[in-house]
C-alpha cells in the first residue's frame, strides 16, 4: 500500500473538478463573499465565458441555470452578451422541467396502478432538494426495480403505453432494461443501484431504509437521504459523465437539505459497498472547496478508513477513472512527479488483484486468471502504440 500511495493519490485527484472547474462551482453554488469572489475570479480566468460554454463538450451548459441564479442571488452584473445566454438557458430548463415533470408524473401513475414496487433514482428524486426543479438539468428517468421478476412486468407495462426499447439496449447488462419514452426521453430500469458490478448495496437494504415524498404530484419511494449521497458519488466515480460535474451540485443540495444526515450509517454501507476510497475523495473537496456541511470527525474516518480498503476496491477506482477515456488517465500521469511512480501505476493498470478480474469476468475468471494477466499487457500495448508511434513519426 505505501509504495502506491502517490499512484492512489493520483488516481483520487482524478476524480475531482480541476482548479478552473472549481472556480466555476463555487460561483454557481457559493454564498455571500465566497460567492461574490468566485465570480470575480471567473471572470478574470475565463474573460468570454459565452465562448467558454459555447466550446463545452463535456455538459457544463447545465451550470448555466445554476450560475444564472446565484448572480440574481447576489446582484452581481454580468456582461450583457453572457447575461442573455444565462437568461434564455433559465428560460429553457424552466420549460423543459415542467414537460420533464409531465413525463415522470405519467409514468410513476402506471407502474403503480401495476403495482410494481419502484425507488425513483437521480433526477426526480434530487430535484426535491435545490431551490427550484428547474435548476437541475434531468434527462432521464432511472427506477429501482425491487426483484428481478419485476423487471419485465414493469417494462411491459411502459411498452403497452408506448414506450419502445431504447437503441443500444441490447449492450447493458441482463438485470437492468433501456426503454425510450414517446417523447423520446430514456427510462433505465434495473434491479441494481450502481451500474459498475464494483459497487452493491442490497436492495433489500434500501428498500428498507426508504423514504416517501411526493413527486410530479405522485406520492413515490425514494432512497434515505445517506444511501442517496452514496449513489450520487459512486455513480458519479463510475461513470464518464462525471465530467458535467452534475454530482457536485447533487450532493452539494442535498447536504444543504438534509443536515441530520446518519453518517455512521453511511459510513458502515460506504465500507460494506467498496465505496471508502469514493467517500475519501469526494468528501473533504465539498467541504473544503464548497463549503459542504460534513463533520470534521466524519471527514476523518473516511481518511482513515481508505487506508485500509482491499486492493480490489483500488483496482475498481482506477477502472472508474479510465472509463472517462485518456483524459482521465492523463490527469493521473501528469499528478506523478517521477518515472519509478509512473511505473507503479502501470504496473498496477496491468496487473489487477485477482478479486478484481473475478468481478470483472465472473466465476469463469478463476480458470482463465493466468490468460488474463498476460492478455491485458498485450491488449494495452495494441491500443496505446500505434498511436505513439504515429506522433513519434510527425
Amino acid at each position: 500500500m505505501a509504495k502506491e500511495t502517490a499512484a492512489l493519490n493520483a488516481v483520487l485527484t482524478a476524480l475531482l473538478p480541476t482548479a478552473d472547474e472549481s472556480l466555476l462551482l463555487c460561483a454557481s453554488l457559493g454564498r455571500g463573499d465566497t460567492g461574490r469572489s468566485a465570480w470575480t475570479a471567473c471572470q478574470e480566468r475565463f474573460g468570454d465565458l459565452v465562448r467558454v460554454f459555447r466550446g463545452d463538450s463535456r455538459g457544463i451548459k447545465r451550470w448555466l441555470p445554476l450560475l444564472h441564479e446565484a448572480l440574481r442571488y447576489h446582484e452581481l452584473p454580468a456582461p450583457p452578451a453572457l447575461a442573455t445566454v444565462l437568461r434564455t438557458a433559465a428560460f429553457q430548463e424552466e420549460l423543459r422541467s415542467k414537460a420533464y415533470q409531465e413525463i415522470v408524473g405519467e409514468t410513476l401513475t402506471q407502474l403503480q396502478a401495476a403495482g410494481v414496487p419502484i425507488l425513483i433514482l437521480k433526477g426526480p428524486a434530487l430535484e426535491r432538494c435545490y431551490p427550484r426543479p428547474g435548476l437541475r438539468h434531468s434527462h432521464d428517468l432511472e427506477l429501482l426495480i425491487r426483484e428481478r421478476a419485476d423487471l419485465e412486468r414493469a417494462a411491459t407495462v411502459l411498452c403497452r403505453a408506448g414506450a419502445r426499447a431504447a437503441p443500444g439496449s441490447g449492450e447493458v447488462p441482463a438485470e437492468t432494461v433501456v426503454l425510450e419514452q414517446a417523447s423520446g426521453l430514456p427510462i433505465r430500469l434495473s434491479i441494481r443501484l450502481f451500474r459498475t458490478p464494483h459497487y452493491h448495496i442490497p436492495t433489500e437494504t434500501l428498500w428498507t431504509r426508504r423514504t416517501t415524498v411526493p413527486i410530479s404530484g405522485v406520492p413515490a419511494d425514494v432512497l434515505a437521504a445517506d444511501d442517496t449521497l452514496l449513489h450520487i458519488l459512486g455513480h458519479a466515480a463510475g461513470s464518464p459523465s462525471r465530467s458535467s460535474l452534475q454530482w457536485v451540485a447533487d450532493a452539494w443540495f442535498l447536504l444543504q437539505r438534509h443536515q441530520n444526515l446518519d453518517w455512521r450509517r453511511l459510513l458502515r454501507t460506504a465500507c460494506d459497498a467498496q465505496l471508502r476510497l469514493v467517500l475519501a475523495a469526494m468528501l473533504p473537496y465539498l467541504a473544503r472547496q464548497l463549503g459542504a456541511a460534513i463533520p470534521s470527525e466524519v471527514l476523518a474516518s473516511v481518511t482513515h478508513s481508505a487506508a485500509a480498503a482491499p486492493r480490489s476496491e483500488r483496482d475498481a477506482l482506477l477502472a472508474a477513472v479510465r472509463a472517462s477515456g485518456d483524459r482521465g488517465l492523463r490527469r493521473v500521469l501528469a499528478t506523478l512527479s517521477s518515472p519509478r511512480e509512473r511505473l507503479r501505476l502501470l504496473l498496477w493498470l496491468l496487473g489487477p488483484s485477482r478479486t478484481y478480474l473475478r468481478r470483472v469476468h465472473g466465476p469463469q475468471a478463476t480458470a482463465l486468471l493466468p490468460l488474463l494477466y498476460v492478455y491485458r499487457p498485450l491488449a494495452y500495448a495494441a491500443r496505446v502504440l500505434p498511436g505513439r508511434l504515429r506522433a513519434s513519426a510527425q
